[in-house]
């Protein structure tokens, strides 16, 4: 790239988009957390972009500006989900946005941003330095109005409850209220009577569930009670609404324990695959300190099935089917499934923080060992010395229940999946799809569901 092409980037209107795009998105969104602000950041990031590259590349003026329109329409489209996964799954950054149509509105600045003649500024010796300082914001700027970035605000709030805090944690793991399988164990209080949860709700945000985690101190009352005072709230999401963060807590936590009724609302298993309509679901969700020889399942078409284990260290073991006998094809509606881990001896139950090995059961955690685990890290089993990160020792395992047209026969399977170190089966959706076409399937859909520790 020529000097000259990077001193024309230095021009008032493109220096002005990417000052706003920078702004609004270092300082105005962590401090707002509203729609107005992600509606400028789409204002401006549209803006900035396309006189970017017109700027570089003038004789493609039109084209750099129609490129912008397509590709936005596709960032903000579920299309886009995809190419999004296998980029977070490299584990070189995580990137992310909300699907919001209304985000399209942005577009509207092309055309009154098209006819401006992106001159560079008249003085030579500060286009010169302008220039590559503009060239440098812009890739910083573009590259970080993508990324996932935790946004956290304060929150105010108490909640009593006329039962002890044991009580409290006890209903919070069975009831799947502040659903959280790392922090919130079936576990008891510290012996000073207070400690700080970490409370995931499920808050909604145009038509979709966004998790956020609400940061929490619950306290032993002199009546015998509890008290829940809030702290903050925490979301990976521009679009941080405390208001709705407030009305999710309350109706996912508070009300499930005031009532001793499951809260339904947590947020949904993923749903992987190329055929939704055949909707499978694990009815039972299994802790890893219960045993997995039964699963119980639903599918909306018939089906032949397969559940793969993954632990919390990432391995994926086929635990079903175990025979011919298990792969037929399962009629629609309920089946309860007896898995490979119904041959498997239970040995001792494995110490909190220790490897959990498929079919294995965990010793049931306590705040105190929560506490002291999470403070820990191991290295990734997944990846070699050069990208070998540290992850949480506190892992909670999944489950993944495959759902298809044809048959999957359990060796096959293991000879790929028994290969594979994946964090999230998710990530692992286009390969999992290759496998299975090798297989003659076409048809499938998969659900992963957390195995809560």
């Amino acid at each position: 790239m020529t000097r000259n092409r990077l001193e024309s980037l230095a021009s008032p209107v493109l220096i002005v988009a990417v000052a706003v795009l920078g702004v609004n998105d270092w300082v105005l969104k962590p401090a707002f957390h509203n729609a107005l602000t992600g509606k400028l950041s789409d204002v401006a990031g549209v803006a900035a972009f396309a006189l970017f590259w017109a700027a570089l590349f003038p004789r493609h003026r039109r084209r750099a500006f129609v490129a912008t329109a397509v590709g936005f329409v596709l960032w903000k489209s579920p299309a886009s989900q995809p190419l999004i996964d296998a980029w977070n799954g490299l584990g070189w950054g995580t990137i992310g946005r909300v699907v919001d149509w209304t985000d399209l509105l942005a577009l509207a600045v092309l055309p009154l941003i098209y006819r401006y003649d992106p001159r560079p500024l008249a003085m030579p010796r500060l286009r010169r330095v302008l220039g590559p300082a503009v060239a440098a914001a812009c890739v910083l700027a573009f590259g970080a109005t993508s990324q996932v970035r935790l946004a956290a605000i304060p929150l105010e709030g108490e909640y009593a409850f006329d039962i002890p805090p044991d009580t409290v944690l006890r209903r919070m793991y069975d009831l799947r209220a502040g659903y959280n399988p790392r922090d919130i164990p079936p576990g008891t209080m510290q012996v000073s009577g207070v400690d700080t949860l970490h409370l995931t709700v499920g808050a909604r945000y145009v038509g979709e569930r966004q998790p956020v985690t609400i940061r929490a101190e619950l306290a032993r009352t002199a009546q015998g009670g509890s008290v829940l005072r809030l702290l903050d709230g925490h979301a990976f999401s521009s679009h941080f609404i405390p208001q709705e963060a407030l009305r999710s807590l309350e109706e996912q936590v508070v009300e499930p324990l005031r009532r001793n009724l499951p809260n339904r609302v947590h947020l949904e298993p993923q749903l992987i695959g190329n055929q939704a309509e055949i909707q499978p679901r694990i009815l039972a969700p299994a802790e890893l300190f219960s045993p997995r020889a039964e699963v119980r399942v639903s599918i909306a078409r018939p089906s032949y099935l397969a559940v793969v284990e993954v632990t919390p260290w990432m391995d994926w073991k086929v635990i079903y089917p175990v025979d011919r006998d298990d792969m037929r094809l399962f009629p629609a509606g309920e089946h309860t499934l007896a898995t490979l881990c119904a041959r498997t001896r239970p040995g001792t139950p494995v110490a909190p923080g220790a490897e959990v090995a498929p079919c294995a059961v965990a010793r049931p955690m306590t705040l105190a060992d929560a506490d002291r685990l999470r403070r820990q890290t191991v290295p990734d089993p997944c990846h070699d010395d050069a990208y070998k990160y540290p992850i949480e020792r506190i892992r909670p395992g999944a489950l993944l229940l495959i759902a298809a047209d044809g048959l999957l026969p359990r060796a096959v399977l293991e000879e790929t999946l028994g290969t594979w170190c994946q964090a999230y089966p998710g990530f692992a959706e286009a390969e999992l799809a290759r496998v299975l076409r090798r297989m003659d399937i076409h048809h499938w859909a998969a659900v992963e569901q957390t195995l809560r520790r």
